[in-house]
């Protein structure tokens, strides 16, 4: 079992594969199929917010409400795509201000 995997894009992977994170930059298309093969033989998942906006919305869900492998969403090295604020999602799922 890996500690980590890295998805998203190929610059991204990069700094992740210098880091000597497991990484791969799949095409939009075989994205799922890829989180499917790799959820169960890693500890931790980084996904760019790109590559997980991408998910089908069933599979997004189990990764981010499942205890294993811990989910870590990052801005990719452009930073196309804001990070979601998981944060103030469940505060405001769960009525709660801070």
């Amino acid at each position: 079992m890996r500690d980590a995997v890295f998805i998203g894009d190929d610059i991204t992977a990069l700094g992740f594969r210098l880091a000597g994170v497991h990484t791969l930059a799949p095409a939009q298309d075989q994205l799922a199929d890829v989180i499917a093969q790799e959820r169960s033989d890693c500890r931790i998942m980084i996904l760019t917010a790109a590559m997980f906006d991408a998910l089908p919305e069933k599979l997004s869900d189990e990764l981010r409400n499942g205890r294993s492998p811990l989910l870590a969403i990052v801005p990719d090295a452009r930073d196309t795509m804001p990070v979601p604020d998981l944060e103030r999602q469940v505060q405001r799922a769960l009525g709660i201000e801070v």
